[in-house]
């Protein structure tokens, strides 16, 4: 048996297209290389070209980024559903909490402290105003 799978190999790397093709499958993926030996033996060059498409390392790139943008794209959406649940539960709370810091004490000390002198002064150096 094993040496009629010789021959069978022999006659098959005889044809220059098939030993091309074969030798590019050994250098870019040698684990597939038997699998492709026995698609080019049974099914021919063409269709072993076909199937080995799929395996190109372009090809396995490609899907791989396609991969990480879908799975970024579903972080995004969730997120951004969890963010919009979040507004809706709490927006009555929300707005009340920015009712009271518009008209709160800081807010009119602040004022103060802008338009008085002697503050400003005594304030000289220290941080006056914050974000958020």
């Amino acid at each position: 048996m094993r040496r009629i799978y010789e021959f069978k190999v022999f006659d098959i790397l005889k044809d220059k297209g098939n030993e091309e093709f074969l030798d590019m499958v050994k250098k870019e993926n040698p684990n597939l290389y038997s699998k492709f030996l026995n698609i080019v033996g049974n099914k021919g060059l063409e269709i072993a070209k076909d199937k080995y498409n799929y395996y190109t390392p372009e090809e396995v790139n490609r899907r791989k980024e396609e991969e990480r943008s879908n799975n970024v794209r579903q972080r995004t959406e969730e997120r951004d559903r969890v963010n919009k649940s979040f507004l809706d539960n709490f927006k009555g709370e929300i707005d009340e909490v920015n009712e009271i810091l518009k008209d709160s004490e800081l807010k009119k000390l602040s004022k103060l402290m802008k338009v008085d002198l002697s503050i400003s002064e005594i304030l000289k150096g220290t941080k006056k105003t914050y974000s958020n």
